[in-house]
C-alpha cells in the first residue's frame, strides 16, 4: 500500500506539468514562413512581381511582397498562437505576364515553419487578329494594271541617263505612261486599267538625242495583283554618212584648126597636154603649173583619140639675095624639131607632119 502511494504522486504532477503546458502553449503565439523565388519562363527572374498570400476561409489578404531584380521574395504570417492553421491562396503576378498560383496549408509555429515555393509566369500568346474576308467585287468593276520596268543602256552597256520611256495605246495613239531614266538607266511605268482582265496593244520606245529610238511592241493586262513586264532597250549611236567629193565637170575648148579639146579637172590644162607633162589629168591640184605628179595612165575599154595641141611652126628663113659678083652662100637648112612622143595620135600630129613637110618644100624650091 505504502508503494502504491509515491506512483500516484507522479502521476499527478505529470498531469499537472502538461496542464501548465497546455494553458501556457494555448496563449504562445506563432508564425510561418513563405519564400521563394519569380522567373520567366527562360528562367529569368522577373523584377516587380507582386506576391500575395491570401486566406481562403475569409478572403482576407494577410501578407504581401513585391520582387526586386533578382525575383526574391519572402512573407511572414503570424498566427495568435502555436498550432493554428490556415488553408492559403499564394498568388505571383506582373502586367504583361499570366498570373500564377498555389494552394497550401500553413501553421503557426515556434520558431516559425518554412515553406519555399516558386514560381515561373508565362507571356500570353498574342491572338491573332481575324483576317476580315473581302467582299469579291465583280470582275467587270474591279480595277486592274500592269507595270513595265526595265534599264535604257548603250551600245557598249553602260545605262544611259535622260533617256525618256514612253507607253503608247496603239489602238487610240494616246501616251498612257513615260519616264525619264536617271544615272542607273532604270525605268518603271504603271499602266492602270478600269478593269481586271482588260488588254491593250502597247508600243513602248525608249529615245534620247544623239541616239537612235529604240521601241517594242506587246500586249498590256490590267491585273491584281499588277502584272510585271521587263522589257530592257539599247540606243544606238548613228553612223555618220561621209560627203560625196564633188566629180568636177569635164572643160571642153576648141582646138586651133578644128577638133575639141578636153579640160577634164578643168584645171585649165588640156588632158592631153597634162599625159605629156606628166600630170594627172583628173586631179585638179594636179597639173603642169604646180608640182608635177607622175601618172600612170589607166586604160580606157574604148579607145579615144584625143587631140593634142598645136605646135608653133618655126619660122621659115628667107634668104637675102645677093649682091653682084657676091657668091650666093647654100642657106642652112634648119633642124626640124622633134614632135614630143605622145600616148595617143591626134590632129597636132597630123598638123605637125603637114607643117614639116611645107617647110621642107619651100627650102627644095629655093634651092631650084
Amino acid at each position: 500500500m505504502m508503494k502504491s502511494k509515491p506512483i500516484i504522486a507522479v502521476s499527478l504532477a505529470v498531469l499537472a506539468i502538461i496542464s501548465v503546458i497546455s494553458i501556457v502553449s494555448s496563449q504562445v503565439p506563432g508564425s510561418s514562413v513563405v519564400k521563394g523565388y519569380v522567373r520567366d519562363e527562360a528562367g529569368k527572374p522577373i523584377n516587380g512581381s507582386l506576391v500575395k498570400v491570401i486566406d481562403e476561409s475569409s478572403g482576407a489578404e494577410v501578407g504581401n511582397y513585391t520582387t526586386g531584380p533578382d525575383g526574391f521574395y519572402v512573407i511572414k504570417v503570424d498566427f495568435s498562437s502555436v498550432g493554428m492553421t490556415m488553408r492559403a491562396n499564394i498568388t505571383a503576378s506582373k502586367e504583361g505576364y499570366h498570373t500564377n498560383y498555389t494552394i497550401t496549408t500553413l501553421t503557426g509555429s515556434l520558431p516559425p515553419e518554412i515553406k519555399t515555393i516558386n514560381f515561373t509566369l508565362r507571356t500570353p500568346t498574342p491572338t491573332p487578329t481575324p483576317t476580315p474576308t473581302p467582299t469579291p467585287t465583280p470582275a467587270s468593276t474591279m480595277p486592274g494594271s500592269s507595270i513595265v520596268k526595265g534599264y535604257v543602256r548603250d551600245e557598249a552597256g553602260k545605262p544611259i541617263n535622260g533617256s525618256l520611256v514612253k507607253v503608247i495605246d496603239e489602238s487610240s495613239g494616246a501616251e498612257v505612261g513615260n519616264y525619264t531614266t536617271g544615272p542607273d538607266g532604270f525605268y518603271v511605268i504603271k499602266v492602270d486599267f478600269s478593269s481586271v482582265g482588260m488588254t491593250m496593244r502597247a508600243n513602248i520606245t525608249a529615245s534620247k538625242e544623239g541616239y537612235h529610238t529604240n521601241y517594242t511592241i506587246t500586249t498590256l493586262t490590267g491585273s491584281l495583283p499588277p502584272e510585271i513586264k521587263t522589257i530592257n532597250f539599247t540606243l544606238r549611236t548613228p553612223t555618220p554618212t561621209p560627203s560625196p567629193s564633188p566629180t568636177p565637170t569635164p572643160t571642153y575648148r576648141r582646138a586651133p584648126g578644128g577638133g575639141v579639146t578636153v579640160d577634164s579637172d578643168g584645171d585649165g590644162y588640156s588632158d592631153s597636154y597634162e599625159i605629156r607633162m606628166g600630170t594627172d589629168p583628173h586631179d585638179p591640184k594636179s597639173h603642169p603649173g604646180g608640182t608635177p605628179t607622175p601618172v600612170t595612165p589607166s586604160p580606157s575599154p574604148s579607145p579615144s583619140l584625143s587631140p593634142s595641141p598645136i605646135p608653133t611652126p618655126t619660122p621659115i628663113l628667107t634668104p637675102t639675095p645677093p649682091l653682084p659678083g657676091t657668091p650666093t652662100p647654100s642657106p642652112t637648112p634648119t633642124p626640124s624639131p622633134t614632135p614630143s612622143p605622145s600616148p595617143t595620135p591626134g590632129f597636132e600630129a597630123i598638123f605637125a607632119v603637114a607643117g614639116l613637110l611645107a617647110i621642107a618644100y619651100l627650102v627644095l624650091r629655093r634651092r631650084k
